[in-house]
């Protein structure tokens, strides 16, 4: 699973890089995160969504999922998927709860 904006962001303040409180990484900020990480503790951008899950007691809650790892169940279950761009809300509901 790839790391959370909110690790990269602690992370480059913590290092002294320019980060701000909102929006896209540099490319620098990146790099240096990722220095020395293994392949599941990278920061990859995009990947990081945060999808809610409806509990017994029908509250809900926040989760968060690799969406190539939710591409490659689907593709694994039958279901379309591409290879970019978004993901349908139905799709990553079934992963939530099939993955639990």
């Amino acid at each position: 699973m790839s790391a959370s904006p909110a690790q990269v962001r602690s992370f480059a303040r913590d290092a002294g890089l320019p980060v701000g409180s909102r929006g896209l990484f540099s490319a620098e900020v990146i790099a240096e995160f990722n220095k020395g990480r293994r392949k599941e503790q990278r920061y990859i951008p995009g990947a990081y969504v945060p999808v809610t899950e409806v509990t017994v007691k029908g509250r809900k809650r926040p989760v968060k999922v690799n969406l190539q790892a939710v591409r490659d169940w689907a593709a694994e279950n039958g279901k379309v998927v591409g290879k970019r761009g978004r993901v349908a809300d139905s799709i990553l509901a079934e992963y939530v709860a099939a993955t639990k």
